[in-house]
């Protein structure tokens, strides 16, 4: 700069001018020039104005036009066209000390001093609210590992879903596997013609006895009733409008009502413990599903498209008869929808006139009773129809497989009990003097039904080889 001149006196000559014409005052382009250090404040004004813009200073004209009067333009108007391209934050920490170093008078010009004090400040206004270099760079630091961990979890999330995926898949394999073994074993059991027991089912003469009652002395309408794996009995009560629990002694250990809704009106087509031995309960009046707890805690409720009859339960979901739509509805324990199978029409293979009740057997096939076909229909869980037979002593009502593979079925018109093989041959009937709206096995395999009012009919099966 010129203030590093030895003696600048005696750069009197224009072949003497020093420094790059765009950036001098007006003095240095005097006849003769004239130096002092105000010269590289001048300077020092533009080269803020070019780092801030990125453009190199072009003055315009000193003189404007107005109406044909000549307007002197300052130094710092001049440069208007490159000062306009500053930003907001860039004109309120520059502006003032561009326009002052920018003065056409040398003398107004801060002094070397001032212009460091003032860069002083605005440094230090900077700090205290911009950023450091180290403090953007943690910022993006921060940023980058946010975005690698939303994206690592969304992998992660991704690898669960797959996981989930396989392991249906690999459940669909083996009970597909299953269900083509067990359509293969019915073909084999009726490849003999003549033969119309299956040749695994040995025909036995049964003898029943009523071993007990189980009633806690109310006065009841005990209509369908559940039998858990633990011996655990839940029974229906049509009359209060409430579910009645029993333990394995047949020693009443819960009540509680049924209030999903109590100006609705109620009428219990089934009952069953679900996998996580809560209680589905279907209403047919009001068309839907109840889930309680054991302890008589409302967990949801499935609403259904017609009225609900009967409850089965396995590890896909909550199966359930829509005598209505002739069909059965699968859902899973949450309340989803899973799938639904049947279509109107008799002769069965999947066509229903009304399915009233369903129950799995120890196989897993599904057992779905018509009560207007007087047929009884198996599906695998999936339901694929497998085979059906025709019972011919009465409406069929309620169902139940037993573990060694007998069918107990309820006919409530003729007050009886039948038990029939696997293909549907009669085995043994009992009589009852009362109604037999549901039927039951409990874990000792003793038949538990319903009398229809206050008791529960325990009783023991006889088998005479």
């Amino acid at each position: 700069g010129m203030t590093r001149a030895v003696n600048p006196s005696k750069l009197t000559r224009r072949s003497s001018v020093k420094g790059t014409q765009a950036f001098m005052p007006p003095e240095a382009l005097d006849v003769p020039p004239r130096y002092n250090e105000k010269l590289d404040v001048f300077s020092f004004g533009n080269c803020i104005t070019t780092t801030l813009t990125h453009e190199w200073p072009n003055p315009s004209h000193p003189t404007a036009y107005d109406k044909g009067r000549a307007i002197l333009r300052t130094e710092f108007e001049r440069r208007r066209r490159q000062i306009d391209l500053l930003s907001a934050r860039e004109e309120e920490l520059f502006l003032s000390l561009i326009k002052r170093c920018l003065e056409g008078d040398a003398t107004i010009r801060p002094s070397s001093a001032e212009i460091v004090s003032e860069v002083k400040q605005i440094e230090s206004t900077l700090q205290s609210t911009e950023p450091s270099a180290t403090s953007q760079v943690q910022q993006a630091m921060s940023q980058l590992q946010q975005q690698f961990d939303e994206e690592r979890q969304q992998h992660r999330t991704q690898l669960a879903k797959l996981k989930r995926d396989v392991s249906r898949l690999q459940n669909e394999i083996v009970t597909a596997t299953s269900e083509k073994e067990a359509l293969q074993t019915h073909i084999q059991l009726h490849e003999d013609k003549g033969s119309t027991q299956p040749s695994n089912i040995k025909m036995y003469r049964f003898n029943t006895k009523c071993i007990r009652t189980i009633s806690d002395g109310e006065k009841r309408k005990c209509y369908v009733i559940a039998v858990n794996e633990n011996g655990f009995l839940a029974v229906a009560d049509q009359l209060n409008n409430c579910i009645c629990l029993f333990d394995s002694n047949g020693t009443l250990s819960t009540v509680f009502q049924v209030k999903e809704n109590e100006k609705m009106e109620t009428f219990y087509t089934g009952i069953e413990f679900t996998r996580r031995n809560n209680i589905a309960i279907a209403d047919c009046c009001s068309k839907r599903i109840l889930i309680y707890t054991i302890k008589g805690e409302h967990i949801r409720t499935i609403v259904a498209k017609s009225k609900t009859y009967g409850v089965a339960v396995n590890k896909r979901g909550i199966y359930f008869c829509e005598a209505k739509r002739k069909c059965v509805s699968v859902y899973s324990e949450e309340g989803e929808f899973q799938f639904e199978f049947g279509t109107a029409g008799s002769g069965g293979h999947g066509q229903f006139r009304r399915p009233v009740s369903v129950a799995f057997g120890p196989d897993g096939l599904l057992y779905v009773v018509d009560a207007s076909d007087c047929t009884i229909q198996v599906f695998t869980e999936l339901g694929t129809f497998v085979r059906q037979f025709k019972v011919e002593i009465g409406q069929p009502d309620e169902i139940c497989i037993s573990n060694n593979g007998h069918v107990l079925i309820s006919f409530p018109y003729s007050n009886e009990i039948g038990i029939f093989s696997v293909d549907g041959q009669l085995l043994h009937k009992i009589a009852f003097q009362s109604t037999p709206e549901s039927v039951r096995l409990n874990e000792k395999g003793e038949i538990m039904l319903p009398d229809g009012e206050n008791s529960i009919l325990v009783y023991r099966v006889y088998w005479n080889f």
